[in-house]
């Protein structure tokens, strides 16, 4: 990545649930070469993002619907209803996923 400024991004994220699901997110938004960083909180659900200022919105959700997750802007509610996205059993495709008891 280079030395361009970056933006900073939130999103709320219903179906965080377990630790695996914390690190499929934070591992697998950053593979992306436009997120420079991904943090979650887990008690909010929501994510952080910094990405390089070309990122747009429809990337980013493309970002999270391609691990599994649905996501939206934060504070703002999805203005028309997402197609659920494809996942394992579980939130985060581990078998020893608690939520997925």
């Amino acid at each position: 990545m280079t030395a361009t400024a970056l933006v900073e991004r939130d999103f709320a994220v219903p179906d965080i649930r377990c630790a695996g699901c914390i690190a499929k997110l934070e591992q697998g938004l950053v593979r992306d070469r436009r997120i420079a960083a991904a943090r979650v909180n887990f008690t909010e659900k929501r994510v952080h993002l910094s990405c390089t200022p070309d990122t747009g919105m429809p990337d980013l959700i493309g970002a999270f619907s391609s691990l599994g997750f649905e996501a939206h802007r934060s504070g703002a509610a999805p203005t028309k209803p997402m197609p659920k996205p494809k996942r394992a059993a579980n939130c985060c495709g581990r078998s020893r996923c608690r939520a997925s008891r």
